[in-house]
């Protein structure tokens, strides 16, 4: 009996554990090495997270929910994370799909790449236009509009961090 006792016990910590190979979804924390190393043995996939800035990055499944994470290839810190999968929900309830409000001077535009509402209380920036589309520099959505002017606007993605 002590035996069956403590077996179920081991096995209990064995899969309730935190895995060790989660990864932080936070900016500045560090890859595991065995992720990068894995990913340098083939050619490295690169991609810009912020204007004339690119890095090296990975797609990752966390917790059901697919990630794309950008790192510095030296000091293997997060700098830059993106999903777009429509299972992930921000502590203030928000998807992608959900429509937002949003005043002029309250987006973050990343030049040519990303146009952001503001973060979200888990940190969390909501992906709501891609200026790489303006590539004529066009005048994007902001653009156009009116200081001081509210706008409602669906979420394509959440972003962290990026440079």
């Amino acid at each position: 009996m002590k035996f069956l006792s403590i077996f179920l016990i081991s096995f209990g910590l064995l899969f309730l554990s935190p895995q060790k190979n989660e990864i932080p979804l936070e900016i500045g924390a560090k890859l595991p090495a065995k992720l990068v190393a894995k990913n340098k043995s083939r050619s490295i996939n690169m991609i810009f997270t912020h204007t004339s800035q690119m890095r090296p990055f990975l797609r990752k499944e966390i917790k059901g929910v697919d990630y794309t994470i950008a790192y510095d290839s030296e000091t293997r810190e997060i700098k830059y994370i993106n999903t777009k999968d429509e299972d992930f929900v921000t502590a203030d309830n928000l998807r992608v799909g959900s429509e937002i409000e949003v005043k002029k001077e309250s987006f973050y535009i990343i030049p040519q790449i990303e146009i952001r509402a503001p973060a979200t209380i888990d940190g969390w920036e909501p992906v709501v236009g891609n200026d790489a589309e303006d590539i004529d520099f066009k005048p994007n959505f902001v653009d156009k509009l009116k200081d001081g002017e509210t706008t409602k606007v669906k979420i394509t993605g959440f972003s962290k961090g990026g440079n």
